[in-house]
This record gives C-alpha cells, structure tokens and sequence, in this order.
C-alpha cells in the first residue's frame, strides 16, 4: 500500500503525501481521489479480515477487530509445515521481507515428530536457518519435542525461542537442558522412583542393640522415566544425571514388648544427608518417620536408606516407603 497519488497532494512533512482539502475562495482543488489509492485500501483492509477465512461483510464493521484479536495470523497450518523433525521449514504468507521482519513474532505450529537433537528452522523465501531453543537459550536434546506438540516461539534476532511449555516426555523434560525449567504436575510425578521395601531381602526384622540395617532389597518399584537406575536387590538408587532432587523415606516401626527409640535416615555415597529420630515407641504400637530433604545430586552418585533402633530385642518395621524425584536443573 503506498500513500496517495492523485493530483493536488500536499507534502506532510518528510516527503510524505497527504491530502488537501477543495478552497472554493481561494481557487484551490482538493486532492484527486484515485480510483487506485481506494482499491489498495479495500485490499489492504480486505486482506486483513479474509486471511482468517471470514466472509467480508457490510454488517459487521468489527470484522479487523475480531481478525486481529484473534492473532490468527501466526498459527501456520499442517500444510505450511515442512522439512524434517529436527530441521524445520515454515511457510508464511505473505512471505517476509527478511528475518528481522519477524523479530518479536510469535510463530505458533504443531512438531510433526519427536527431535533427534538440535533443532532449526528455515522459513520459505529468506536465507538461512534459525535455532530452535528452550526460553533460555539453550539447543534442545532429543525427546524434548513431540509430535503433535504446539510449538510457540519468537524470533530474538538470533534464534526463535520456545515461549509455551511442550508436552514432551517427563525424561527429557527433566534431563539434560534448561527446557527442563518447565516442569508440570504430571511431568513431576513421572519423573519419580517410588516402591516399597524390605529389609534384607527376607523380612523387615532389625536385629536387636541399635543394630542399624541398610534396606538392601526393592519390591513393588515404579520406575517411570525418572533418570536413575534402580538396583532392587542392592537397595540402591544411582543417578544417572546432575540436578535437584528431593529424596523421601517413610518407615513406620512396631514395638511388642517395650518402649523403643527408632532412628531412619537416608545416605548419599554413604553419608547422611537427612535423619530422623522418635518419637518413643510404646509397646503394640505403630511409630510412623517420615525423612524428606534435597540435594544437589551428581550422576553415579548411590542413594540408600538406613533403620535402626535402640531396643534389646529384635523389632519389626512396617510398610516401609520410598520416593526419588529429578526436581531440575542446578
């Protein structure tokens, strides 16, 4: 669309056209209203309304308003979505001068497969590709993209920039990259190791005199994709990544012939990082001891659980619990 070209234009300042008004007394006609200038106007306008697929109608005068408040414009269909699944190419119409163009533009389209890695995007008509990286500046690892995922992402200049969460799965959600900082309720409670366990392997007695037991063997375990590996026979977590992780212990003990003081703790490459102690177990009694704390988790690093007590018998411990999350990033 250019500014006016008919005749007896007046310059607004700048070199640029504007209009002037018909002064009968002073002999001056008004501008020329070409039939040209109208029709880049109606198309220009027209454009606008009929992008999103509305019908122009004379009596609906909000039409521009409803188009644009929709932002419509950015969503690029199925059909303009090409390339691979790591390398990406959109098609926009009308096509984009250059890339600076779309410095600040929110480019929404669904991923048509799960990213093996870094991902790119090329856009038809310009020169060159973009990254695609998480909110923080950050490539992608593999898995973080799904297919059918809506991606939304603004250009900065130098790369587009996710600017929504993606429903990626809860293992790369929460491993590897700084897209991890994007953690739902779902994606947290997937990325957890929780069970049961057993004392030794053969029953939940703890021998007599404080003799402190390591819970050496795992049953009724839920992995989900928490990144660890679980040894059940050892009763051993090991990291397979860095990050924030809370551990939780719950042991509850069973008192049958005295008063006893019971202790649980959790270990990290054998050392305490949290432990609870109490209160008194009176005889026939359940004693729950919830352990919860946090740490900065290194891969390799062996998470176990300790119990022990204080009596001059042995004792039993009931329904004993555990839980392991990947919390992010450190």
């Amino acid at each position: 669309m250019d500014r006016i070209v008919g005749a007896n234009v007046i310059d607004l300042g700048g070199g640029r056209r504007g209009f002037r008004s018909k002064d009968t007394v002073a002999g001056l006609p008004g501008t020329e209203l070409t039939a040209t200038w109208h029709n880049a106007v109606q198309e220009e306008l027209l454009a606008v309304i009929e992008a999103l697929g509305y019908e122009p109608s004379a009596a609906d005068l909000k039409q521009i308003l409803r188009a644009i408040r929709s932002q419509g414009f950015n969503y690029i269909t199925a059909a303009a979505v090409a390339g691979t699944a790591n390398d990406i190419v959109l098609t926009l119409d009308p096509v984009p001068l250059s890339w600076n163009e779309l410095r600040g533009t929110p480019l929404r389209f669904l991923a048509e497969a799960a990213n093996g890695g870094a991902m790119t995007v090329a856009v038809a008509g310009l020169a060159g590709t973009k990254p695609l990286v998480d909110p923080y500046g950050v490539a992608f690892v593999g898995g973080a993209i799904l297919s059918g995922d809506l991606i939304e992402a603004e250009y900065d200049g130098t790369s587009l920039r996710l600017t929504r969460p993606v429903a990626a799965s809860a293992a790369e959600q929460l491993a590897g990259s700084a897209v991890k900082k994007f953690i739902t309720p779902d994606q947290l409670r997937a990325a957890t190791v929780r069970g049961t366990s057993v004392v030794n392997g053969t029953g939940q007695t703890i021998p007599a005199s404080a003799g402190e037991i390591t819970i050496s063997s795992f049953v009724s375990t839920q992995f989900n994709d928490v990144p660890v590996t679980v040894n059940l026979g050892a009763g051993t977590i090991t990291l397979s990544l860095s990050g924030f992780y809370m551990v939780q212990f719950w042991s509850a003990f069973i008192s049958s012939g005295d008063v006893i003081l019971p202790y649980a703790n959790a270990r990290v490459n054998g050392t305490i990082i949290s432990s609870v102690r109490g209160p008194d177990c009176a005889t026939n009694s359940n004693t729950p001891l919830p352990v919860v704390t946090f740490f900065k988790g290194a891969p390799g690093d062996v998470i176990t659980f300790q119990v022990s007590h204080n009596s001059s018998a042995a004792r039993n411990v009931n329904n004993m619990q555990f839980r392991v999350m990947r919390l992010g990033d450190v």
